[in-house]
């Protein structure tokens, strides 16, 4: 079936990738700010420069610090509701898996449950579940992680290919 929660999973991975990959670029107009160096304005400072002229604001070495704090904070925040949401996911299908193994366990032969130990049998079953959205929840963390590193890489190639090469 459909996992839980995927549209919000992938939501914040994006969203936070984006944040965090747009907090990192930051640093490449700060770096031209510090150095003081007018006559080459890189294509990073000039697609600063446009931005921050758009909302009539002029791009300086306070507000680059202040935006690279306040892009890298709000991906970790993004992140961390991701993990929120993972964990709901893994519970809400866990839940949902024992409720299957208690239905189908009253509807199964009552003649072979009545001769096994009922706590064993639910137990061990009750575990594998437990593994099971343990698992699941490793698994949408691996796809998060891939889905931040696309973005990264995107926004990399975006500035510049050195960049992709140092990275």
């Amino acid at each position: 079936g459909r996992l839980p929660y995927t549209k919000r999973i992938l939501f914040l991975t994006v969203v936070s990738g984006l944040a965090e990959g747009a907090g990192i670029s930051m640093f490449l107009p700060l770096l031209h700010l510090m150095s003081g160096d007018q006559a080459d304005a890189s294509y990073v400072l000039s697609m600063a420069n446009s931005i921050f002229d758009s909302f009539n604001a002029s791009f300086n070495f306070n507000i680059a610090l202040t935006a690279i704090v306040v892009l890298i904070i709000s991906a970790f925040a993004f992140s961390y509701l991701q993990r929120r949401v993972i964990s709901n996911a893994r519970h809400s299908w866990g839940r949902n898996a024992r409720q299957q193994l208690i239905e189908s366990y009253f509807n199964a032969k009552w003649e072979y449950l009545s001769q096994q130990a009922q706590g064993e049998f639910i137990s061990c079953v009750s575990r594998e579940v437990d593994r099971a959205s343990a698992a699941l929840q490793m698994q949408i963390l691996v796809i998060a992680a891939i889905f931040k590193a696309m973005i990264l890489i995107s926004i990399s190639a975006l500035l510049s290919w050195k960049i992709i090469l140092v990275s």
